[in-house]
């Protein structure tokens, strides 16, 4: 295990960047959770959650409905609130912005692999790779964050008697995270 972290502590150190795919957590950021029980399924779905016991969105996408109608009810419940009403939060404004065509053309030329992570990096590997990028995946164990993780990793530090401060911690962004450009910008248009 020990070679496996050295190996994988070389890779990261040798990469110029990191590309960080993400998936349902950004369709729960704009307010889609298929997986919850929340209020907002309760406003959309209440009514079918009390006559057949639905839990989830997700749920009622698999459901076997009794009839065509009551499932092409739930079916268009969803697709109205969720395509139709849709409106973008500022988290997905920003990232749309930044698709992985330009992302690409970021990356293409820095000659050295790009290592693939998070609950999307699957999902963006084909996509990389048509694009001209060298990507690989992280181990399937070490794509997503998790509090093991760092454990671990700050384990294996200890033990080789490598501490690290907070600010080593600090992540490296392609550009500011979203909340300090819209702070920069509140500071920017205060001065008009």
């Amino acid at each position: 295990m020990k070679e496996l972290y050295q190996k994988i502590t070389e890779h990261i150190e040798h990469a110029d960047a990191i590309l960080i795919g993400a998936s349902n957590g950004l369709s729960i950021t704009e307010g889609l959770h298929l997986f919850a029980d929340d209020q907002a399924f309760e406003a959309l779905f209440g009514d079918l959650k009390r006559k057949y016991g639905l839990r989830c969105i997700l749920q009622g996408m698999m459901a076997r409905w009794p009839t065509e109608e009551e499932k092409w009810g739930f079916w268009s419940r969803l697709i109205h609130r969720y395509c139709g009403r849709y409106r973008p939060t500022p988290v997905m404004e920003d990232l749309r912005a930044i698709g992985l065509d330009v992302l690409a053309e970021e990356l293409k030329n820095r000659g050295k692999p790009q290592i693939l992570v998070g609950d999307g990096a699957v999902l963006c590997y084909t996509t990389c790779k048509e694009l001209g990028l060298d990507v690989r995946l992280a181990p399937p164990h070490l794509r997503q964050q998790s509090a093991w993780g760092v454990a671990r990793c700050a384990l294996e530090l200890a033990r080789s008697g490598r501490l690290t401060d907070a600010a080593s911690l600090v992540p490296e962004y392609h550009r500011l995270s979203q909340a300090e450009r819209e702070r920069l910008e509140k500071e920017r248009n205060k001065g008009e």
